[in-house]
């Protein structure tokens, strides 16, 4: 990190190329992206799992301290899949966005991979330190694994993007399982009381798993159509290069309706239920907005200002977590 700050520190104050780097820093760091896992995962241990221990007259088993640790060592992996992905994207950036910090930035490849190794010890001393305060040697694997999962994938399957889109999607609806693992030993009682509140609990979080790993998916492919020439000149291996643009987008317009489907089960399993049905009904209008527009798209700005929308309608889903609260 200390190079990538002296880097943008040495570009002149008169220069324009400065507030160039700024831009490529934060876009390098996807400090936005960033910011809505942290709200996400407090989120759901405040809203989601805090009324099910509290019904149970439980309390959480993890500290406020060592939760935030957690939350670290996810948005550190975070940041290793990230700059893992932009390291080998170097060709296909230059070409998409010749902006990148990784396309304009003096890094060698001593450089990257050195500050990659830092992470990626820190990622695990972390892990190690969390298993032993809070007795979870057991789950020690799963962290380290996710490593290996992310620089599997930069290394051998970047051409494959679809396979990146899965594992992708697959790891951010992960959090809620890790967070869920993380506090299982306490939400393993709480589902044995009586109130019936475990049963609905398992079976909206499944829900909700399910319809994380669909926004994302379709975010991503959308972000694959917004890359066309640069994967088509680097031999980059996409979903619209196998089944065709058409086709692609209607996967994409699947996914949203699947997104779609997979809400109506929480506006009848909360007692907020004109919230539920306001979020709902946005969320319908809003992914009306974008199917249209993204069959009328037809240049990378257009699939981009798209990826952005969906982004949108993802910190909306967020949002919903403190609303099932109330059920």
């Amino acid at each position: 990190m200390a190079n990538v700050i002296k880097l943008c520190a040495s570009s002149k104050k008169t220069n324009p190329k400065k507030l160039i780097s700024y831009k490529s820093l934060i876009s390098f760091i996807r400090l936005p992206n960033l910011l809505i896992i942290v709200a996400f995962l407090w989120l759901l241990r405040i809203f989601i799992i805090g009324p099910l221990l509290e019904e149970a007259g439980l309390s959480f088993g993890l500290t406020a301290s060592q939760f935030n640790l957690l939350v670290l060592d996810v948005v550190l992996i975070t940041i290793m899949g990230y700059w893992m992905n932009d390291w080998f994207d170097k060709k296909v950036d230059a070409i998409n966005r010749p902006n990148r910090f990784l396309v304009t930035a003096n890094w060698t490849v001593h450089q990257f991979w050195g500050t990659i190794l830092v992470i990626g010890l820190l990622v695990i001393a972390l892990s190690v330190y969390i298993a032993i305060e809070t007795k979870h040697l057991s789950d020690l694997w799963i962290l380290p694994t996710t490593i290996s999962l992310l620089t599997g994938y930069a290394i051998w399957f970047k051409r494959y993007k679809i396979i990146g889109n899965l594992i992708v999607s697959a790891l951010i609806a992960a959090l809620i399982p890790l967070i869920i693992i993380s506090e299982w030993s306490a939400i393993e009682i709480a589902l044995d009381t009586p109130s019936g509140i475990g049963q609905s609990f398992i079976y909206l979080t499944v829900i909700y798993t399910l319809l994380i790993f669909c926004i994302n998916l379709a975010r991503e492919i959308i972000k694959d159509l917004e890359d066309i020439t640069g994967d088509k000149e680097n031999g980059v291996i996409a979903l619209h290069q196998l089944f065709g643009i058409k086709n692609t987008k209607t996967i994409v317009f699947s996914l949203l309706m699947a997104m779609l489907f997979l809400e109506v089960p929480f506006v009848f399993h909360t007692d907020f239920f004109v919230g539920m049905t306001l979020i709902f009904l946005i969320l319908m209008l809003l992914t009306v907005f974008i199917s249209l527009r993204l069959y009328r798209a037809r240049q990378s700005h257009h699939y981009r200002t798209l990826s952005h929308w969906l982004k949108g309608i993802m910190v909306l889903g967020i949002s919903q977590l403190y609303i099932l609260s109330l059920a």
